[in-house]
């Protein structure tokens, strides 16, 4: 299931339950119908909490999602989650979208203040200041960089 909202930074998105082939790619349509009728949005939160980890063929859906907010020049996305496993492919959709430097994740596990952190990234930019945001541009560089034994 899905719902999509416009608001004050751009789209409010949630996602939940398990997204088949045919979920996903109706939820492209919507969001590609939506953009188009503009104004292009500068942020987006996608609430990802009751997301169930999506079957292969609608990973790549979600993957042209991605890579149509990049073409449209969104800014700032965030991404609140609850599962590693959806955590873990966002992170991997972000990557390969060339998207990861304006994805944020939020762990909603990892603070109780995750809805004023993702909405601060979401419409005005402003860096979450707890460590369970890491994204793929911070996993090599930065004060965020794991120690890797020598």
């Amino acid at each position: 299931m899905f719902k999509i909202e416009r608001t004050d930074y751009g789209f409010h998105i949630t996602l939940s339950g398990l997204s088949d082939q045919t979920e996903a790619g109706a939820y492209h349509e919507e969001l590609a119908r939506l953009i188009a009728e503009g104004p292009s949005p500068n942020g987006a939160i996608i609430d990802l909490r009751e997301m169930v980890p999506p079957e292969p063929e609608a990973l790549e859906i979600f993957n042209q999602s991605f890579r149509l907010t990049k073409k449209i020049g969104l800014k700032r996305l965030a991404a609140i989650v609850k599962s590693p496993a959806v955590k873990n492919q966002v992170l991997q959709l972000a990557f390969l979208a060339e998207t990861d430097e304006f994805v944020r994740v939020f762990n909603v596990s990892k603070t109780e203040d995750w809805e004023t952190f993702s909405y601060e990234w979401a419409a005005h930019g402003t860096e979450p200041i707890y460590d369970a945001t890491f994204t793929t541009a911070h996993f090599f560089v930065g004060k965020h960089s794991p120690k890797i034994p020598r």
